[in-house]
């Protein structure tokens, strides 16, 4: 990887992030969500303010009257409640850490990129909100589809963009950029209707999966996790019930950056493997020690999975990123 100079704000011809890069971008994206999970209520508090400012100047700009008040925002008349996972602070910090962590870049320029896409993302999240609601006003089915799993790939499509373009230089655009900007969507969106259409498949494969250490974390070999609509998490006569989509749209994310790479040869393809399998095991291993702190200790399950939900929202960008390095031919490669 390139050496930065901190006293430059001009951007260098990128190379492919190295895996101390992506190792050092997971273990800073779990300290910052721990952080925001241990003082969610502050922190919860200022994102919704900013939030649902933004969304009401968007709003007044494009000839919308939004009502609510509070945390509540309505959009032709469909109300939504507005929690802290609607602010999308979570892709600010994500995108955020990736840019600060990138050496490849000078110090100005890195701190130029992270003002440009706290902007873009806080502009496309205020849209987001009122694109949901107009939806919501039409179909409640609609708006559940769309809130819970087609805006979770987009984002994440967008924050891994936006670093792109970035780590580029000077967000520029050229047509090969269009082009795989094309295919990753395209792919990304076929994977997605795949996983949508096998979700219940998708998940009792998944708790079946968690089951082992789900039962060893508790020294009980009777307990289960299953699916049936929600994740429920049972031991003895305990039961205890969550939801957990945003995984399904990640791994049509991954899937959508390394399918259009895999005429780059064996090593490629054996990498994306690799990798899709530490995606699928550490989604697994996430939902056992989640249930198993849902089931034992309620507060600590909160805090767990506020951090584990930001860890997991950076993992495809930081798993791609890894398989790009270790798919590498002598010489170096683009991102």
């Amino acid at each position: 990887m390139a050496s930065g100079n901190p006293a430059s704000s001009a951007p260098r011809a990128p190379t492919t992030p190295g895996l101390s890069y992506a190792v050092q971008f997971l273990l800073a994206a779990t300290l910052v969500a721990g952080i925001c999970a241990r003082w969610s209520v502050v922190v919860s508090d200022l994102a919704l303010k900013v939030t649902l400012a933004d969304t009401r100047a968007l709003g007044r700009l494009l000839g919308l009257t939004l009502g609510g008040s509070g945390d509540i925002l309505s959009v032709n008349g469909f109300a939504m409640r507005i929690i802290f996972e609607c602010t999308a602070l979570q892709y600010v910090l994500i995108l955020a850490l990736a840019m600060l962590l990138y050496t490849g870049h000078g110090i100005g320029y890195r701190l130029f990129g992270v003002v440009v896409a706290c902007v873009a993302i806080l502009a496309a999240n205020a849209l987001r909100l009122i694109v949901t609601g107009m939806i919501g006003s039409v179909s409640e089915a609609g708006f559940h589809f769309v809130h819970e799993y087609l805006w979770v790939a987009l984002f994440a499509l967008l924050v891994f963009g936006i670093w792109k373009v970035w780590a580029d230089g000077r967000f520029r655009v050229g047509r090969k950029a269009w082009l795989r900007s094309g295919q990753v969507l395209a792919c990304s969106g076929l994977v997605f209707m795949l996983l949508f259409a096998c979700k219940d498949f998708h998940y009792r494969a998944l708790a079946a999966l968690a089951t082992p250490l789900f039962q060893l974390l508790l020294a009980d070999p009777e307990a289960q996790v299953t699916w049936n609509g929600m994740l429920q998490f049972s031991q003895g006569g305990m039961k205890v019930k969550i939801g957990n989509y945003f995984e399904l749209a990640n791994l049509a994310v991954y899937l959508g950056l390394v399918l259009p790479r895999m005429g780059e040869g064996g090593k490629m393809r054996c990498a994306a493997l690799v990798g899709l399998l530490l995606l699928v095991v550490t989604y697994a291993e996430f939902i056992a020690i989640l249930g198993t702190n849902c089931l034992r200790h309620a507060e600590r399950a909160a805090l767990y999975q506020g951090t584990g939900t930001g860890v997991l929202l950076a993992l495809p960008m930081a798993v791609y990123w890894m398989v790009l390095r270790l798919s590498e031919e002598k010489g170096g490669g683009r991102a």
